[in-house]
């Protein structure tokens, strides 16, 4: 069916309002389509209408028991509200209908983790990557975690691949921007790095202080190596302190939260 194909393309390249028209335009044709509420579960999900995902997911499952997508989505669900208990016996039941599922892996690494599960967390999200080496989730979850360990290249790499995979660039650009700057560190970086990650956290226009000052660290740095005569690396810093302002901007005033 043609008309599924373009909504699940537009699902996968982050287009959640068009596939949800069409999902919608499917289940006028047949109320009883299991595919159509299985997308429509999943993209509300990504567009934060919980209770719409939750219902449709529901009854994804109920047409088609073989369903695994309807189940993650629903785990996920449980995931957000914080009932991990709930939301891991529904992924082992999605493992149980399909052990090669890379989602279900995603959502029980991210349950680990909220557990501080680290090791079980890693061992999932290896699990992803190794079943769909080209799920974006897959590896930013793994450098979520990688970098709650603290250990910045491994999160770094695996946050390169997520950009290099996303259709979404923009949303993985700030992590990796953060993390490069806590790997090729000066001490005025690590002050950079800490507002920066401030900043995100808040993802509003009060952040901009932050922001500010996180730039106003990086020209400062410059001008120290330009009296060091290192001009080559003082230009890098000055450009590093722009393009700060610039991708912070794009971030805040064009771009949903990060967890949506």
């Amino acid at each position: 069916m043609l008309e599924l194909i373009d909504a699940d393309r537009y699902y996968q390249n982050g287009k959640f309002r068009q596939a949800i028209k069409i999902y919608k335009e499917l289940l006028d044709k047949n109320p009883v389509d299991a595919l159509a509420y299985q997308g429509l579960g999943r993209c509300y999900l990504h567009t934060s209408q919980i209770e719409e995902a939750y219902v449709a997911s529901t009854k994804a499952f109920e047409l088609d028991k073989h369903l695994t997508i309807p189940l993650i989505t629903l785990a996920s669900i449980y995931l957000k509200k914080n009932q991990l208990d709930d939301a891991e016996k529904i992924v082992q039941k999605a493992l149980d209908i399909d052990p090669n599922q890379a989602d279900a892996y995603i959502v029980l690494g991210r349950i680990k983790l909220n557990r501080d599960q680290i090791e079980e967390s890693v061992l999932a999200l290896h699990k992803a990557v190794e079943l769909n080496s080209k799920s974006w989730q897959a590896h930013v979850n793994l450098a979520t975690v990688y970098n709650q360990q603290k250990a910045y290249r491994e999160a770094l790499k695996e946050f390169w691949i997520a950009f290099r995979l996303s259709p979404e660039k923009i949303r993985i650009a700030y992590p990796v921007f953060l993390l490069s700057t806590l790997v090729y560190s000066t001490m005025y970086n690590f002050v950079i790095a800490a507002l920066c990650a401030m900043a995100f956290i808040l993802h509003s226009v009060f952040a901009w202080p932050l922001i500010l000052i996180s730039s106003g660290y990086s020209f400062f740095e410059g001008y120290l190596l330009i009296r060091s005569k290192k001009y080559g690396l003082s230009a890098t810093v000055f450009l590093f302190g722009i393009s700060l302002i610039v991708l912070y901007a794009y971030y805040i005033y064009a771009l949903p939260p990060f967890s949506q």
